[in-house]
């Protein structure tokens, strides 16, 4: 019920309902940049950051739904806050476990697929808990109580509501998880900006082994990385995110008949989190290897521009939506 809440504080200053129903997406998709930038400075150049963010917002994903009444880019601009702010607080800073906390539990009361904000923050807080031999235990319970406060509302508005602490429900599905799997690798990849022609080679196999070796890779990093404290806590919640986001939606997909599959819609709320881990990676190559690294991805974005003005041009000329 987080968006309706939103729209409905909204109506009275556009005066009807419809007409403020698009702002909070269009607006959440503005600041897209900006607050990876301030949310992640530090952890890559600011450069890199800026390039990050425009990587998100002209992302297939937000380039679409950004103009819907859904709730998919507000939350995906809360995540980032959320992620942000806990990578920020560097185990110590309290504030900034209160704003990780408070955001993540309304990012979850916006979409359902936020959850995947609520495990990866407290997975990332656990392990750092075990790191200080239980010295830390006052950040989970600071990060707990502010996003108990969201989290609580949702509670007693569900039971009043539906009599039930989580209402959701649908048919089961009639679609195999590997199948599932292979849709979200698809959509992630198509998110990020490769071209959906040549995902063809795409297949529940590939998909799987494509995601082993990523997970292996990646833990292998992680493990490595855990004498420089804030790259490890970076790769310590971006890859909680994007693992437990993906899996989420793979076991939702198979448990749960959706109306459709798993597309870039659902797979937006990763990419910026690929996208940063991809340029924080990318500091141990050579400079030329970066400068060409970032030449392509800056003829990439400027592609990505161009259809993201011809969209505008073409709902612009358009009536709208009937509904």
């Amino acid at each position: 019920p987080g968006l309706p809440v939103i729209l409905a504080a909204l109506a009275p200053v556009a005066g009807d309902a419809r007409t403020p129903a698009t702002w909070p997406n269009r607006v959440a998709a503005a600041l897209l940049p900006l607050l990876i930038v301030l949310m992640f400075r530090g952890c890559a150049p600011d450069a890199a950051l800026v390039g990050v963010g425009l990587w998100a917002l002209l992302s297939p994903g937000v380039r679409q739904w950004h103009y819907v009444a859904y709730s998919d880019v507000v939350a995906l601009a809360l995540a980032v806050v959320s992620l942000g702010a806990l990578v920020r607080a560097e185990g110590r800073d309290r504030h900034w476990l209160a704003v990780a906390g408070l955001t993540a539990g309304v990012a979850y009361t916006v979409r359902n697929a936020a959850l995947a904000v609520l495990v990866a923050s407290v997975a990332a807080l656990a392990w750092e808990w075990l790191r200080s031999d239980g010295r830390s235990w006052r950040n989970l319970v600071a990060w707990s109580a502010a996003a108990a406060v969201p989290l609580g509302a949702l509670a007693a508005y569900n039971l009043a509501t539906f009599g039930a602490l989580q209402p959701y429900a649908m048919p089961p599905s009639a679609r195999p998880w590997p199948v599932n799997l292979e849709d979200w690798v698809r959509a992630q990849l198509v998110d990020l900006h490769v071209p959906a022609s040549w995902t063809a080679w795409v297949s529940p196999l590939a998909a799987a082994c494509v995601l082993a070796l990523l997970l292996a890779a990646g833990l292998r990093w992680w493990w490595r990385s855990r004498t420089d404290g804030r790259t490890h806590r970076l790769l310590t919640v971006l890859g909680c995110y994007v693992a437990a986001g993906g899996a989420m939606l793979v076991a939702s997909r198979s448990r749960y008949e959706w109306a459709d599959t798993i597309e870039p819609r659902h797979a937006l709320q990763y990419s910026w989190a690929l996208a940063l881990l991809a340029v924080v990676a990318a500091r141990s190559l050579g400079t030329r290897a970066q400068r060409a690294l970032g030449g392509a991805a800056a003829v990439v974005l400027v592609l990505a521009a161009a259809q993201a003005v011809a969209i505008a041009r073409e709902i612009r000329a358009g009536e709208p939506d009937a509904w």
